[in-house]
Formats: C-alpha cells, sequence, structure tokens
C-alpha cells in the first residue's frame, strides 16, 4: 500500500527520496548499510521502488558506515533510475540521520580524516551522476526502514564470521596481476613491472587489489588520486568483501588505468629476457584497508613499491567475500591471511 510522506504543497511533479543507514557493533567493528528508494507522487503518496543493504567490513566506524550507506543506497538509486529514465525526472532527495555524510554530500564540510574523506570522495562522485539531488539530513525516528535494513544486514554479517563455506556454487574466477614494481611511464602511462609470466594467465590484467590509500595516491595523470576515487565504478555483482587476518575488508569499487606491463618472456628462455604487454585497462577492486596485496607503497614520487604473491584470485559470489582458503600457495600462504 503506497503510504504517505512529506508535504505535498507545492510539488508539481514525482520525486524520489533516498533514505540511507549505517552503524556497527561495537564501534569500531562490524559493520553494514541499509538503503531505501521511494518514489513519491506529487499528492505525497510514496511507494518504494528500491531497496539494498551490505556489509562494511569488520574495522568499521559508525562514520565509515554512514558513509558506506550513502554509497551503496546511490549507487542503488543510479542503477534504479538509470533503467527507467522516463520515470527519473524530478529531484531526488537524499535523506540520512548522518549530519557529517549529509553535510560531507552537500559540501557544507570539509572531511580532514583521509580515510573518511575517501568514503566521501567516492560518495559525492556518485551524489554528481544524479541531476537534482538534494542531501537532507532527517531525523532518526524518520530513517526506521534504512535502519532497518542496516540492523539486519548486521546481524547477517556477525552470523557469517567463522562460517562454513561448503556448499558454495563454482567461483568467479580474476586474475591478479603479478607485479613487483609500478613506476610511471612516457604519456603518463603506469609501467608495472611482473614478477612471473602468469600476469593474469589467458586474461591478463584482471581484478587485482589495490588499496583506496594507495590510489589516491597515485599520480592523478596516471588515473589516481582523489578523482579516481570519485569515479569508481561498483564493484561486480555479489563482490562486497575481501576477507584476510581474520577481518573483513570493504570493498569500494572498481578503478580501470592505462598501465604496460612487463613480465619474463617465456620459461623456455634462460635468460633474463622480458616482454612488454600493453593491458588497457588494468582492472582494480578497490578496497579500505587492505593490509598487503597490491598494497602500494606511494612515498616515493613516481614509484611505487607493491606486495603481492602469485596465484589467481578466485572470488566467491555467493558468500560475497574472498578469503585465503581461496588462493593457491604460495599467495594464500602470505601472512596478509593469517
Amino acid at each position: 500500500m503506497p503510504m504517505s510522506m512529506g508535504n505535498p504543497k507545492n510539488r508539481t511533479m514525482a520525486e524520489h527520496h533516498l533514505y540511507f543507514d549505517g552503524g556497527c557493533t561495537p564501534n569500531p567493528g562490524t559493520g553494514a548499510w541499509g538503503a531505501a528508494l521511494y518514489r513519491v507522487s506529487p499528492h505525497g503518496d510514496a511507494v518504494e521502488v528500491w531497496a539494498g543493504s551490505g556489509p562494511a567490513g569488520t574495522a568499521a566506524t559508525s562514520n565509515t558506515a554512514e558513509f558506506a550507506a550513502a554509497i551503496g543506497g546511490l549507487r542503488g538509486a543510479l542503477s534504479h533510475l538509470t533503467r527507467r529514465p522516463a520515470a527519473a525526472a524530478g529531484p531526488v532527495r537524499v535523506r540520512g540521520d548522518s549530519t557529517l555524510v549529509v553535510k560531507a554530500l552537500a559540501g557544507a564540510v570539509v572531511v580532514r580524516d583521509r580515510r573518511l574523506a575517501r568514503y566521501a570522495a567516492v560518495a559525492r562522485g556518485l551524489l554528481a551522476r544524479l541531476p537534482g539531488a538534494v542531501p537532507e539530513a532527517v531525523p532518526r525516528a524518520a530513517n526506521a526502514r534504512a535502519h532497518g535494513l542496516a540492523a539486519a544486514a548486521a546481524a547477517a554479517a556477525a552470523a557469517s564470521r567463522g562460517g562454513s563455506r561448503s556448499g558454495a556454487p563454482p567461483a568467479a574466477r580474476f586474475a591478479p596481476t603479478t607485479v613487483a614494481r609500478v613506476t610511471m611511464a612516457a604519456g603518463n602511462r603506469l609501467h608495472v613491472t611482473a614478477a612471473s609470466t602468469d600476469v593474469g594467465g589467458d586474461r591478463p590484467g584482471r581484478h587485482c587489489l589495490i588499496d583506496a590509500a594507495a590510489l589516491e595516491g597515485l599520480p592523478r595523470a596516471a588515473g589516481g588520486g582523489r578523482s579516481a576515487l570519485a569515479s569508481l565504478r561498483p564493484p561486480p555483482a555479489g563482490v562486497a568483501l575481501v576477507r584476510a587476518r581474520g577481518a573483513a575488508f570493504p570493498v569500494l569499487g572498481v578503478v580501470h588505468l592505462n598501465a604496460d606491463v612487463e613480465f619474463p618472456a617465456t620459461f623456455e628462455f634462460d635468460d633474463d629476457s622480458h616482454v612488454l604487454v600493453d593491458i588497457d585497462p588494468l582492472v582494480l577492486l578497490v578496497v579500505d584497508g587492505l593490509p598487503a596485496p597490491l598494497h602500494i607503497a606511494v612515498g616515493a614520487a613516481g614509484v611505487a613499491e607493491t606486495l603481492v604473491r602469485d596465484t589467481d584470485l578466485v572470488v566467491d559470489f555467493d558468500a560475497e567475500d574472498v578469503d585465503g582458503s581461496d588462493f593457491g600457495a604460495p599467495y594464500g600462504d602470505h601472512p596478509f591471511w593469517d
């Protein structure tokens, strides 16, 4: 049944109202988010047209979970409205009970915490793709639907910790590039020096892992920087977390970088010959707080050391995460997964 939402006075066309909420227990701790999108008629009657929820990692704070809710909600709203352009006319009111997140979306506050600033960059990039979007703060009591979705997702995340993955459907396979060093090359391209010949197997450069801070620290000319966070693509369906060291780290999105990859020509040659492969693009899963694989140290200008190991990366779409058991040796034996 449609419900009444808001004052229809002076409303001449339908609107969409997006509600989002996130939280974690304890704080910091295991986080989750929820969001719901309503289509509101000129008379004020509202019908829920989309709802979503998901995990925000085991090292979440109340603020990162709230930003994750805004990101998840905005992605859901964009997907829904893009598929229905005729229904997308009118403003989209983006509503949450986190004053910090609402002000950050509106550009009314400077987010000084570096980790939160990366979340804010992703969220504001999504908001910019919704013409007429208006961030609005609402009382917690008015945000009950999103809060309920977040609470259910948090309960599911808590129940899944340490659970068995037996019986899962066949996994989708991505191949991480085996990287030793990343440097700047001519034409603002990244030059990736690989450590072995198995760069992506038969699908070079597919879905590597990269820490969000590392992406922010890469030169903007090469596709990195804060602007790269603002233009992240959605993660693959079902891929929400990377699990390691008993923790779960959220996947913020996907970035495509132009890169040349240099790797040994073949095991048949008993010398140091290398072949340069043009990978266009290099596909990276951007992870918040990634401890090791493809975590690029960006302290030296133009040069970035990386911590990686060999083998394929397997993403289980059913479990919505990645963990060390999905990796073969020696990658799966890396201390990252301990």
